[in-house]
C-alpha cells in the first residue's frame, strides 16, 4: 500500500493480484479472532490496493460495531496512538471513494443526507 501511494505511476509493476487472496485470508482471520484493530488495518490496505473489490470486504454491522468498540476502548484507556490510527482507518473505510493521485491519498466523503423533511406551506386560512 505504501509503495502504491508513494509511486502511483508504478503501481502496475507491483503484481498486486497475487496478493489479494493472502490479504483477504488475513482479514477473515482477524474477523474470526475479533481482533478489530488488525481487521481495520488489513481492510484499509485491501480497499486502497483493490478499490474495485471493496464489496468483497464484507464490512457488515458486526464488523463496524467491533471496529467502533476498538476505537472507544483505545479512547477510554488513553491509548492515543492506537486511537488515532483506528480513527484514520474508520475514516478510510467509511469513505465513498479512496484513490491514489499525484497529490497522494485522496478520500471523498459524500455529504450525509438530510433527514429533515421539507416543511410544506400551511394552507391559508381565512376567517369570515
Amino acid at each position: 500500500m505504501s509503495l502504491k501511494i508513494l509511486f502511483p505511476d508504478k503501481a502496475s509493476e507491483l503484481n498486486l493480484d497475487s496478493a489479494w487472496q493472502g490479504m483477504k485470508d488475513q482479514l477473515e482471520s482477524s474477523r474470526q479472532d475479533n481482533d478489530w484493530g488488525a481487521f481495520a488495518y488489513q481492510a484499509i490496505h485491501l480497499k486502497i490496493l483493490f478499490p474495485n473489490r471493496k464489496a468483497e470486504l464484507d464490512l457488515n454491522d458486526s464488523a463496524w460495531q467491533g471496529m467502533k468498540q476498538n476505537l472507544e476502548s483505545n479512547r477510554r484507556f488513553n491509548n492515543w496512538w492506537h486511537f488515532a490510527n483506528q480513527a484514520m482507518r474508520l475514516k478510510i473505510l467509511a469513505a465513498d471513494k479512496v484513490e491514489i493521485t499525484d497529490q497522494g491519498l485522496e478520500i471523498t466523503m459524500l455529504p450525509p443526507e438530510s433527514f429533515k423533511s421539507e416543511k410544506k406551506p400551511r394552507p391559508e386560512r381565512k376567517n369570515f
